[in-house]
């Protein structure tokens, strides 16, 4: 019936509020992880601009508290709104927003990263680290 509304569908608490990862190599390619709509979508393309995320298959709430676990052994909530590498011409650009309930992160960076002084990182930095969680969540995926 018009004028009647339906009530919203409350989502898991362990799903996040925001979650969105861009990560941009110095030629163009790269790829979108985002939380949209109840569901977890990633997209990889040669032109980033041309990225168009999938949705990807239901998690488990197992699925997620692992990826929350490994997201505060990285300490995001720490990080630094920005990081930036001094005088790398074509490096790796990256942001992520992150939101469970009653906490948020934005933070970036352009060849430089948390744990690491860039251009390159090593795997037991934060942000290997952050990386490695969000490729276990789309699927086991190599994420960078």
């Amino acid at each position: 019936m018009a004028g009647i509304s339906q009530p919203e569908t409350k989502l898991p608490d362990y799903f996040p509020a925001t979650l969105r990862f861009v990560l941009v190599r110095g030629d163009g390619s790269g790829c979108i992880i985002e939380f949209k709509a109840g569901q977890l979508r990633y997209g990889y393309s040669q032109w980033i601009a041309a990225c168009e995320p999938k949705a990807l298959p239901s998690l488990s709430a197992d699925q997620w508290e692992r990826f929350w676990a490994a997201v505060n052994a990285a300490g995001v909530w720490h990080w630094a709104p920005a990081y930036e590498a001094a005088a790398v011409a074509a490096g790796k650009f990256w942001t992520l927003e992150l939101s469970p309930a009653g906490r948020f992160v934005h933070s970036y960076g352009c060849s430089a990263y948390p744990g690491a002084d860039g251009p390159d990182f090593p795997e037991t930095c934060a942000f290997a680290k952050l990386r490695h969680a969000l490729g276990q969540l789309c699927g086991r995926i190599a994420i960078g």
